[in-house]
């Protein structure tokens, strides 16, 4: 609910649009497929080749349009390799080899895409081989396999705890080793004495290391001491990868000497230490110090292997799929009916385990050797099996149908998500018609013919009928931004309009974009929609508050208390604020908004502490005491958004307070430091329900600081 700092969208693989492609994807790499075939029964024909061409283009411009990194490498080596041998500069020994090549790279590239797909990463998974094999029969050099390792770093790992360094002192000792950093690297890149070079640079990853202790770089130049004493020992040996961490390093240590220890944007250090524990795990033998770093970023010599295995295409994982489940149904069949002997059932069970280890799915082994257990030793009668046997039966053939219908990948609680998908799908039917409602001059004209939920149904019932929906299945923040939108329009009765609906209007459309997103592909549907929309109606209940508060009289309260009989305060929250009721607590806001009312609150807290020990060491008025005034403003409009009147009633005495504060040009009241240091230290309990003395002491404290700072 509060205002925060513009949204972005995260980076990386766009899986949605992934989705979307696939269809298209698959279809052009068919073709390239099938005219490189016609190429070489034609005798490598410049006219197939040149379509085949054109496909993979197509493909690659594509994949690099969805923020892909590595499957585009492949497809940029397919069309150099079809360009050379449109234009005849290969030899003809290794025509043949490119032309065997491209093939393998067509049928590699739909499994990467699968892999991608899986897993939501962009791995790298059987990409070098294929590149690298490319390269060679062109004449080229290999790609180190360093570039197509991509392992997933757990989010505090590699970090340390402890004081962190001043900006100062990291700038000053960055620009004491940027030079020999330079002529360190320059020095291993070239002949010369590698190793001493090598140990240079370990000592400056080391200090860097302990400069940036507790800081996101820390964990790079951690990476960076290992591969720096595997160099020096001569376990690696420098190529186009070390050469480009190096670099990173160099641009790091600049970027520390201007600007201490803010990152660098344009460089993704992560990757990079990733390419660093490729060396440090494919190593057979480790130091102490290598093999620590392997142990905290939680990869050895079998995650390499695992991840330099090439993925298998989904096709082949549904027909094994497929398969199985013919031999289960089958196997149940014949037990069902006549029987099978021991040793037809070893054999039937023997094949299906076979291929359940293809499928790599432990659960499923497991819960095919407590069927041979179960079975093992016993002939069951005609038409009966055990009840256990059965259940287990049933149950591996539906984790093969539930994979089936995820075309092979592995989607972990598919039937939770399913459900997710299906009530989403009514939810956003649902809010469309409202949203055409809303849009429409009369109701009746947006309502789709024989629609009698639009025709009959309230909006604000409606509204209120989605919101429990998704409350019931545990999404309360997508639940809250209806039930705000849904007071709001009650509020305003049957002729809302203006600015306000726009906004109104504005989250509903964020809201159901995010479903959108997330029909299609769940796993990269961006929630942070959610949060626009919340915040966008954060804005509406500000905007109303403040223009309250400019049009305050002597006769408020009387006002207020006929507004409050003519609109029914009993209906709902009020979004405006109201003369003084009793304090409440969190329990008497709605459940569907508690959560985020306390997030909310929470965060306006952690921001208070943290501007107000350094305001205090230099009392002014300045931006930050203006920024603690926006706090608590945002306390104010938050508290009237749900209900909470305490929470309101306090924020607007301290942004009364504060206004008189910033707006008087006489010394600043010896009372307002402590009265902040005070208010700030027991707003949690505040906020939670202390008692309402504690809340009537800070109200009359503010009121008298603000009565002594009138200008």
């Amino acid at each position: 609910m509060s205002a925060r700092t513009p949204v972005t969208l995260p980076a990386g693989v766009d899986l949605v649009a992934l989705a979307w492609l696939r269809p298209l994807l698959d279809r052009q790499l068919a073709e390239a497929e099938a005219r490189l075939v016609n190429a070489g029964r034609q005798g490598s024909s410049p006219a197939e080749l040149m379509h085949c061409l054109w496909a993979v283009h197509h493909v690659s411009a594509a994949l690099r349009s969805l923020g892909l990194e590595l499957v585009p490498l492949l497809g940029l080596e397919l069309e150099r390799s079809l360009r050379q041998l449109l234009l005849d500069d290969i030899a003809v020994e290794r025509r043949n080899l490119i032309l065997g090549g491209v093939m393998r790279g067509l049928q590699t590239l739909p499994a990467c895409l699968d892999s991608v797909e899986e897993s939501g990463e962009d791995s790298g998974r059987g990409l070098a081989p294929c590149i690298n094999d490319l390269r060679r029969w062109r004449g080229q050099a290999p790609r180190p396999p360093a570039l197509f390792f991509r392992w997933p770093l757990a989010p505090g790992c590699g970090l340390s705890s402890g004081p962190l360094t001043p900006d100062e002192e990291v700038r000053r000792a960055a620009g004491l080793l940027l030079a020999p950093w330079v002529q360190s690297a320059r020095a291993l890149l070239a002949e010369g004495d590698p190793r001493s070079a090598a140990r240079t640079l370990g000592r400056i990853a080391h200090k860097l290391h302990q400069l940036f202790r507790g800081r996101v770089q820390e964990r790079f130049w951690l990476g960076l001491v290992g591969l720096s004493e595997g160099l020096a020992v001569g376990m690696f040996l420098p190529d186009e990868a070390i050469a480009h961490i190096l670099k990173a390093g160099a641009l790091l240590i600049k970027q520390a000497r201007e600007h201490g220890t803010t990152p660098l944007p344009s460089v993704n250090s992560d990757r990079y230490l990733q390419q660093i524990l490729f060396y440090l795990a494919a190593c057979p033998v480790r130091t102490l110090h290598m093999q620590h770093i392997c142990e905290a970023c939680g990869v050895d010599q079998a995650s390499v292997e695992a991840l330099s295995r090439p993925p298998v295409h989904r096709d082949a994982l549904c027909a094994v799929l497929r398969e199985t489940d013919a031999r289960l149904q089958s196997l149940m069949e014949q037990l069902q009916s006549d029987g099978l002997d021991q040793e037809e059932r070893d054999a039937a069970l023997h094949g299906i385990e076979r291929r359940l280890l293809a499928l790599g799915e432990p659960d499923w082994l497991q819960c095919l050797q407590r069927i041979r257990g179960v079975l093992a030793g016993t002939v069951p009668e005609r038409g009966r099996l055990p009840a256990s046997a059965v259940e287990d039966l049933v149950g591996l053939q539906l984790a093969l149908a539930s994979r089936l219908h995820w075309r092979g990948r592995r989607v972990e609680d598919a039937a939770k998500l399913e459900d997710q998908q299906r009530l989403l799908s009514g939810c956003r039917n649902r809010l469309l018609g409202v949203m055409q409602t809303l849009d429409a001059p009369e109701p009746q004209s947006a309502a789709p013919e024989g629609d009698r939920d639009a025709l009959e149904t309230p909006v604000d019932a409606r509204l209120g009928e989605i919101a429990a929906a998704l409350a019931h299945a545990g999404r309360e923040r997508e639940a809250s931004v209806l039930v705000l939108g849904r007071d709001w329009l009650r509020a305003r009765g049957a002729d809302p309009a203006g600015e306000d609906l726009a906004r109104v209007a504005f989250a509903f459309a964020c809201l159901e974009c995010y479903w959108e997103a997330f029909l299609a592909e769940p796993r990269a549907a961006d929630a942070t929609r959610v949060d626009i929309a919340l915040e966008s109606l954060s804005h509406l209940s500000e905007t109303e508050t403040e223009t309250e508060t400019e049009t305050e009289t002597e006769t408020e309260t009387e006002t207020e208390t006929e507004t409050e009989t003519e609109t029914g305060a009993a209906e709902g929250p009020a979004l405006h604020g109201g003369s003084p009721v009793e304090p409440g607590s969190l329990d008497e806001i709605p459940e569907a908004l508690r959560a985020v009312f306390a997030e909310e609150c929470a965060e306006q807290v952690v921001r208070l502490q943290t501007l107000l020990p350094a305001w205090e060491q230099a009392p002014a008025r300045d931006e930050r005491l203006r920024e603690m005034r926006r706090h608590f403003h945002t306390f104010k409009g938050n508290g009237l958004a749900v209900g909470a009147e305490r929470i309101a009633a306090l924020g607007r005495e301290a942004q009364d307070m504060l206004d008189r504060v910033l707006e008087s040009s006489g010394p600043l009241d010896p009372e307002l430091a402590p009265l902040l240091r005070d208010l700030v230290s027991r707003l949690p309990g505040l906020i939670s329900g202390d008692d309402p003395a504690v809340l009537e002491h800070f109200l009359q404290r503010c009121r008298v600081v603000q009565q002594g700072d009138k200008p």
